[in-house]
């Protein structure tokens, strides 16, 4: 079972990327987790891809994302309560720089990344700065 969002704008929305983004957390994380690791997101969007996840892993550990967007965590715990995931995946409503987290044995994000000198781009939710990693860089 894959699932899919509304477009909203303040929504990141790219089926192919959210789910090469899945896949990788898949193969490179949480098939190789333990039962007790703690896994921290930075920036959940509306939580598709690591939802699609926790589905076909038997990962039994404890994801925490952060978002700034009201809107992507609303849509995100919507996903999460219908997937019955509440106890895998949680969701913050806060910045990931000013949260306190959680002790975390992983960091999973797919960042912003495209370079371009502003944001009036097809998606520009995917703007990451003139450098394209403004972001990733930011501490």
């Amino acid at each position: 079972m894959l699932l899919t969002s509304k477009p909203v704008k303040e929504i990141f929305c790219c089926p192919e990327e959210s789910n090469f983004y899945s896949h990788s957390l898949e193969s490179l994380v949480l098939n190789n987790c333990t039962r007790s690791d703690v896994v921290v997101e930075f920036g959940s969007g509306d939580g598709s891809p690591v939802i699609n996840s926790l589905i076909r892993t038997k990962f039994d550990g404890v994801i925490h994302g952060f978002d700034l967007s009201k809107e992507a965590c609303q849509v995100a715990n919507s996903k999460i309560k219908d997937s019955k995931l509440n106890n895998k995946y949680i969701i913050h409503n806060s910045s990931f720089f000013d949260a306190s987290r959680p002790d975390a044995d992983y960091l999973i994000s797919n960042p912003p990344y495209l370079p371009a000198w502003d944001n009036d781009l097809y998606q520009p939710l995917l703007h990451g700065g003139v450098d394209g990693n403004t972001i990733s860089k930011q501490r």
